[in-house]
């Protein structure tokens, strides 16, 4: 629901406004090359990398819910850092940034949104969106299994009969010749 998704946030420490950028499962727009995630200057443009869209996993080790993270950043004294965006539910948002939380090591977004939510689907899309349907993997296997089984099941039918059909040929011929 949320590839291609472009964030900008603001944070104030101190007397100092910093400008970051990312984006969810994407390179940001406000980044250059390859970067999902970057500090930018005060007229919002690109600074340093915070992540790398090349070095990404997903995680479930906060427990807001699921998180994208970003490696391969530059922390404070170039340092790597990684940025990460952690999906959790609220059922009455499409989504919003609920915090974030910038450090040396780690910059975190805690972005709320009704799709973080269990079983929750959207009946529209946009050209831009995927859809995913979750299928856990013993079911794929099995549906596997059964296509093999299936096939090898119609093409031992199909050489059965070829094979009782020449088998009936065979025997009729012979009768032939007896006579």
């Amino acid at each position: 629901m949320y590839r291609g998704t472009q964030l900008s946030i603001s944070a104030t420490e101190g007397k100092e406004t910093n400008h970051y950028a990312a984006g969810v499962c994407s390179t940001s727009t406000l980044c250059t090359g390859d970067h999902a995630a970057c500090s930018l200057t005060k007229s919002y443009q690109y600074n340093y990398t915070l992540g790398e869209i090349n070095n990404v996993r997903w995680s479930e080790e906060y427990p807001e819910g699921i998180s994208i993270i970003y490696g391969n950043g530059t922390g404070c004294d170039n340092e790597d850092t990684e940025f990460i965006i952690t999906f959790q539910c609220d059922p009455t948002t499409e989504n919003r940034i609920h915090t974030f939380t910038p450090s040396c090591l780690s910059n975190r977004i805690i972005l709320q949104t009704k799709y973080a939510c269990e079983n929750s689907y959207s009946s529209t899309s946009t050209s831009n969106e995927i859809i995913q349907i979750g299928l856990n993997p013993s079911v794929i296997s099995g549906l596997i299994i059964i296509t093999i089984l299936s096939y090898c099941a119609f093409v031992y039918l199909i050489l059965f009969a070829r094979n009782k059909k020449n088998n009936n040929n065979i025997i009729q011929d012979t009768k032939v010749m007896d006579v």
